[in-house]
């Protein structure tokens, strides 16, 4: 396994951000420990895969996680406005960083990720390989 912390800027997409610095830097399998920060634009999936939300007001990232496989990520994201509510899904392009953003991921040098569709769910779904 191997750490990787860096932080985003403003105007950056948070998602396209977090790929492009996968791919820079070879990360073909990773989790996400750790996102913090605040974003202007909003672009969240809605469960059920059905239905985007956006919005351009401000709110802080008080969660994000999900998974990395080989340039392709399933993100899910939590966000709390200035009224302290909270709102979350998948997370999607066009999400854009207000001030900063702070990414800490953990590289499975172990294992491949790949996503494959599931005949059973519909939905491209994680393939695990353990390689070592």
């Amino acid at each position: 396994m191997k750490e990787h912390a860096f932080r985003l800027t403003c105007n950056a997409d948070l998602k396209e951000s977090i790929l492009k610095y996968c791919e820079v830097n070879e990360v073909k399998a990773a989790i996400v420990l750790c996102g913090i920060g605040s974003v202007k634009e909003v672009c969240i999936r809605k469960a059920k895969a059905e239905t985007i939300f956006r919005d351009q007001n401000e709110y802080e990232i008080i969660a994000l996680q999900g998974t990395i496989a080989n340039g392709k990520a399933h993100l899910h994201i939590a966000l709390t406005d200035d009224k302290m509510r909270t709102i979350g899904g998948h997370l999607m392009v066009d999400t854009i960083i207000n001030t900063t953003a702070e990414i800490v991921l953990m590289e499975l040098q172990e294992y491949e990720f790949e996503r494959e569709i599931d005949d059973k769910t519909g939905y491209t779904e994680l393939i695990t390989k353990r390689i070592n």
